[in-house]
């Protein structure tokens, strides 16, 4: 819940820095970049709808026969045109990260709050490249898949599980996840010791009709679950 936290604190930012930019410019528009563009498509000119003035009026004196004099004149400020640009690209920078930061907040949302999502992920890192699906469907009771999914990795595992996959790939990801699923495995038989790997079970434990057998089998999970050390035969 950490990572959706600071998450949501990059979206409460974005939203207080478009709130900041618009007092700043003290714009009565909230949405102030795309009513400048409906002027110009109703054909009303920055020059009057702009906060940034082209033309405006400016006071000066001038000193003459010890008398000063006071004139006001019509005055161009031609560095306005350059600073409402800037601004308006800066209003469509914040209005871009603001859309990209609360998409990628909702979709870690879902992604950790869903089960769907993680049970989906797991079952991918499960799979084997080699056969695509079908080493998952040789866990024919999808509640082991499950119950490792959330008893064992849980959200936090998944999220880490994410962070690796990005950072080092799917592969080492999917090594990783198996390593994990074998070693659940092997807890669970010790916990069960009714329940061994060569044995088909019936009952309607955590194992049943030889699933050890089938999630233990090398060629079908790509050789990634195969023995370290060969063996010999006596």
């Amino acid at each position: 819940m950490l990572y959706i936290f600071v998450k949501f604190l990059y979206l409460v930012n974005i939203f207080t820095q478009f709130y900041i930019l618009n007092s700043f410019l003290g714009s009565d528009y909230t949405l102030w970049g795309l009513q400048t563009f409906r002027d110009l498509w109703n054909g009303r000119e920055w020059l009057d709808s702009g906060v940034f003035p082209r033309v405006t009026m400016c006071d000066f004196k001038v000193r003459r026969l010890a008398n000063t004099h006071k004139y006001t004149v019509q005055c161009v400020l031609m560095i306005n045109m350059f600073n409402e640009k800037i601004y308006l690209f800066i209003w469509f920078w914040f209005l871009f990260v603001a859309i990209s930061t609360a998409i990628n907040f909702g979709y870690c949302f879902l992604q950790l709050v869903l089960t769907s999502f993680r049970e989906k992920s797991t079952q991918t890192w499960l799979s084997s490249p080699r056969h695509g699906d079908d080493s998952t469907d040789s866990y024919r009771h999808q509640h082991i898949m499950r119950r490792f999914t959330h008893a064992a990795l849980r959200p936090d595992g998944v999220l880490l599980l994410r962070f690796i996959e990005g950072h080092a790939g799917a592969m080492v990801a999917r090594e990783i996840t198996m390593k994990l699923f074998t070693d659940y495995l092997e807890q669970m038989s010790y916990n069960n010791p009714g329940h061994s790997h060569s044995t088909k079970s019936t009952s309607p434990g955590v194992i049943d009709d030889g699933l050890h057998e089938n999630l233990y089998n090398s060629e079908k999970l790509g050789g990634l679950m195969a023995t370290d050390y060969p063996t010999k035969n006596i």
